[in-house]
């Protein structure tokens, strides 16, 4: 998985707390990895091969100090 975590909010977002995380990303709204490309939960699904169950790193904080681990979920 080198290169696709830990994940960052996309498009500006910011996350201050896990739950809103996790709402965005069962959502299927982007998220920005390392590199710099966008993904959201399909990708991380289809393309990445990650099952439900799976856990990944997301940053939090107005500066990406924090972080925090969410759950892919069934969808």
């Amino acid at each position: 998985m080198f290169g696709v975590i830990p994940l960052s909010g996309a498009y500006g977002r910011r996350y201050t707390s896990r739950a809103k995380a996790q709402v965005d990303l069962d959502a299927g709204k982007d998220f920005r990895t390392p590199m710099g490309q966008y993904i959201n939960r399909e990708d991380l699904i289809k393309r990445c091969g990650m099952k439900p169950g799976t856990k990944i790193e997301v940053r939090l904080g107005k500066n990406d100090e924090r972080s925090a681990i969410l759950t892919i979920k069934e969808g």
